[in-house]
């Protein structure tokens, strides 16, 4: 029954109780050592021919009555100066002594064992509730199984020539920008599975299967490298921020895309950002293609959350 405790304030309680018990035996163990000497200097002054320790003579008939109770009384002794009784005790302590220590030793034992026990048992528990922590925790991580990828480009006129680059007009900017959307858009339309949004400068792909991420954002990016190398023959800088979100098939693109667009604000070109849903989703995805390295931690929306970025293997 006592090896059954599972409640760890049961055990812990239970363990407490021994040691108790194994200090208490040290404490019986003083008093009888206390009680042989008084008794056994009682009974050497007795046999020297002295009064003995009258100031105890009450204390000792309690005892020999006690002796009685336990042996009868047919107890003698070889000197008549000597109590048989007293003798008696004297050897009974020095018994219940040892008696004493081995039941110390037994507790001290069981404790030890009972600890182990317990503690194995903890162990076993944690393992067991870590176990289903992280089948619960993968199981919610592969609910995620939709994706976002936002998409902002900058465009900036990069003529040498001051005097030229002042007769780029808004109007000009506007059309050139239009333009670069424009191809940009031609060049990953082909991307399947996604269904394609757009927010002023901002392109927002949506995906219904999380694992074709990998493949969305490298094509992605491998069409921005085009577009960059071919717009710079014309003096035209494109730059582009990108995050990621995941989400479950009741989020909509619309919920997901507003929740990343204070990564595009953080400002870093070039880089792919998102949170830690979609590091812990992609870990457990089929890609390979990027690894999820911390970016830093930032204050959103009143609250200091740690941003990811993905980066190429190769």
């Amino acid at each position: 029954m006592l090896l059954n405790l599972k409640n760890r304030k049961d055990q812990a309680t239970f363990i407490k109780g021994l040691r108790i018990c194994s200090q208490a035996m040290i404490f019986v163990q003083m008093a009888l050592v206390v009680l042989v000497l008084l008794v056994s200097l009682h009974l050497f002054l007795r046999l020297v021919g002295q009064p003995g320790l009258t100031f105890l003579s009450d204390f000792f008939i309690h005892i020999k009555y006690f002796i009685v109770s336990l042996f009868g009384s047919n107890i003698k002794s070889s000197q008549p100066e000597v109590d048989g009784e007293l003798v008696l005790f004297v050897l009974f302590c020095i018994f219940m002594v040892y008696v004493c220590y081995q039941l110390k030793e037994v507790n001290k034992k069981v404790a030890e064992i009972l600890e182990n026990k317990f503690e194995a048992e903890r162990i076993k528990y944690e393992e067991i509730f870590n176990a289903n922590l992280q089948r619960e925790l993968l199981n919610d991580t592969m609910k995620l199984s939709c994706a976002v990828l936002a998409v902002q480009l900058k465009i900036k006129s990069i003529l040498n020539d001051p005097v030229k680059s002042t007769m780029v007009t808004a109007e000009k900017m506007m059309e050139i920008k239009q333009r670069v959307l424009t191809d940009f858009f031609t060049s990953i339309k082909d991307i399947k599975n996604v269904s394609f949004s757009k927010d002023n400068d901002i392109l927002v792909i949506y995906t219904t299967n999380f694992n074709e991420i990998d493949n969305i954002l490298f094509t992605v990016e491998s069409k921005l490298d085009e577009l960059s190398q071919k717009y710079r023959l014309e003096k035209i800088l494109i730059k582009a921020k990108l995050a990621i979100n995941a989400g479950t098939q009741s989020d909509t693109p619309k919920a997901m895309y507003k929740e990343i667009l204070p990564l595009l604000g953080l400002n870093y070109p070039g880089t792919v950002l998102c949170f830690g849903n979609v590091k812990g989703r992609y870990t457990v995805s089929n890609g390979g293609k990027y690894i999820i390295n911390i970016n830093g931690k930032y204050e959103i929306n009143g609250k200091v959350e740690t941003v990811w970025a993905f980066v190429k293997k190769y």
